[in-house]
């Protein structure tokens, strides 16, 4: 069962889609995304208006290391340049299933020497293109 989001669910899927086939294995996963809107200001120092900043998503997952080697091998060599995607859906009993899709994913940081509950586990952060929180763009 992953954790997304700091949160524990009664029902998880997560699944790394990658040009080397579909991995699934993650013990947790976190993500977010903003599009910052910065205030600009008149020559006394008002506020006068704002601006948008540029869109940004970022994450990161922890995954048992057997399937950290999987997911390098998956995407190959330069295998912090591949994009790929995730696709994380979970509900708890009763509820809806909730799909969240991350699309166009590139790992941009790796950390291979965690250890959680006994178990040698792979960490990577990674940008993310797209964030699509249950199916909807945050941007048109």
């Amino acid at each position: 069962m992953s954790t997304i989001n700091g949160n524990r669910y009664d029902f998880t899927d997560v699944q790394l889609m990658t040009p080397g086939g579909v991995l699934t294995g993650v013990k947790s996963i976190s993500y977010s995304h903003e599009a910052p809107i910065e205030d600009t200001h008149d020559n006394k120092g008002k506020v006068d208006g704002a601006i948008r900043k540029n869109y940004k998503a970022s994450g990161s997952m922890e995954l048992p290391r057997a399937e950290g080697d999987a997911l390098r091998s998956a995407l190959g060599a330069g295998y912090m340049r591949v994009p790929f995607s995730i696709v994380c859906a979970y509900a708890n009993d009763g509820g809806a299933v909730t799909v969240d899709t991350l699309n166009e994913v590139v790992i941009t940081k790796e950390d291979g020497g965690g250890s959680q509950e006994n178990e040698v586990t792979a960490k990577f952060e990674f940008r993310i293109k797209e964030l699509l929180p249950a199916g909807v763009s945050a941007i048109k």
